[in-house]
């Protein structure tokens, strides 16, 4: 395919794409799991109609269904997640096509609560509400071990940016970090009132987005913005009882919205950053992903963004030698587009012929070759005249006369 038939498919990929989301409007993540901790199943969830579907073939635990998972994380390879049991206290992972369960840790662990992935899906982090501890977990070997503890936290909700590890507990109110390199640990005082504890955390740039609980008003749940450096925070939106009560849990962002589970109501909500308008993506007619569940995890199966622009067209010089190599080198670095569209498609013999045949050299032998044939010609014309010249002008010249000297 030619450098501008590319570009033309690239660019009406990309237009789809944007529109079919809206042009103006948020971009939606291909798909949201939510893990329900009653039956140890997960659950697929439409970003569009709400529509829910249950993946998982057979519910994680030995027995099945004992596990009771809790938290989430989707692999950016886009073929696996993890999630941890939090009465087994393993770590699981899950096909995202098949829904297929493996115990992939070494230790049990009880209290496990939630989990993070980093982006080389080589090391996850899990946090447990037991003991206050996170834990590195190396997928390779299954390994598990404590990195930090963080007494009097009952850790739940994980996010990783950098090296450093952003945590929620309950009972509290302020966001617990770890610097993954030095094992440090440290709080950032979000100044959120004690009467609300944290239930989720997802971090973009120098902004936490968390989710919180209100202990003793009814359940009421709020989401805030909180800034790393200083910890100054900002109330984003509230959820208020209704008939039945969420009870927030977990929080992952996609281009500006926000995605939550209900841990008791199990509906899954969207909160737009920007507005603060919380929707509930399962509200009738499709209705709670699933009666009497509790969704303690959510993640999000991002999109794969859009191909780069392709590069400006280069002719490919593998395989050319000597002056032919020589002058592609010279037409990628001097030539036009329109010049090089020329040769977009060609590889191989055809080519090497294109570039012969466009050569300064190939195209100017015939023009040398003819012009010193007629330089050639001309001297052997002007001879021959020159030489014609002389002979007559001595043939007709007049005789010299020979006179007697007289005595």
């Amino acid at each position: 395919m030619g450098i501008y038939a590319t570009k033309r498919v690239w660019l009406l990929a990309s237009f789809v794409y944007l529109f079919s989301r809206g042009m103006y409007a948020h971009l939606l993540p291909d798909a949201i799991y939510v893990i329900n901790y009653t039956d140890s199943f997960i659950y697929q969830v439409d970003p569009i109609s709400g529509g829910h579907t249950q993946i998982t073939p057979i519910s994680a635990g030995n027995p099945p269904g004992s596990a009771g998972i809790n938290g989430i994380a989707i692999g950016k390879n886009r073929t696996s997640g993890y999630t941890v049991g939090f009465n087994d206290g393993f770590v699981y992972s899950f096909n995202l096509s098949t829904g297929t369960f493996s115990q992939v840790s070494n230790t049990s662990l009880a209290g496990l609560s939630n989990i993070a992935l980093t982006d080389d899906n080589l090391t996850a982090y899990a946090t447990n509400q037991n003991d206050s501890n996170l834990y590195k977990f190396d997928v390779a070997s299954g390994v598990i071990s404590s990195i930090a503890t963080i007494p009097g936290t009952a850790l739940n909700s994980i996010a990783l940016q950098g090296n450093i590890a952003y945590m929620c507990a309950y009972n509290n109110s302020n966001i617990q970090t770890v610097d993954l390199s030095t094992q440090v640990a440290s709080v950032i005082n979000t100044g959120i009132s004690a009467t609300y504890e944290l239930t989720g955390i997802a971090v973009e740039g120098n902004t936490a987005f968390v989710t919180a609980e209100n202990k003793n008003n009814g359940e009421e749940n709020r989401v805030y913005a909180v800034n790393l450096a200083n910890g100054n925070t900002t109330l984003l939106a509230q959820l208020l009882p209704t008939t039945t009560v969420a009870e927030l849990f977990d929080f992952a962002i996609f281009d500006g919205v926000g995605y939550t589970a209900g841990g008791n109501d199990a509906e899954v909500y969207a909160v737009d950053l920007q507005t603060g308008v919380i929707t509930t993506l399962t509200s009738s007619p499709v209705g709670a992903v699933v009666t009497n569940g509790s969704l303690f995890g959510v993640g999000l199966l991002r999109p794969l963004p859009p191909p780069p622009p392709p590069v400006p067209s280069l002719i490919l010089t593998s395989g050319l030698t000597g002056n032919i190599l020589s002058f592609a080198n010279y037409l990628n670095a001097n030539a036009s587009l329109s010049t090089l569209r020329l040769f977009d498609s060609l590889s191989g013999t055809e080519l090497t012929r294109a570039l012969e045949s466009a050569m300064p050299a190939r195209n100017g032998f015939q023009t040398f070759a003819a012009q010193n044939g007629y330089l050639a010609s001309a001297q052997l014309v002007t001879e021959h005249l020159s030489r014609k010249r002389f002979v007559r002008k001595q043939t007709t010249a007049s005789p010299r006369t020979t006179q007697a000297p007289c005595w």
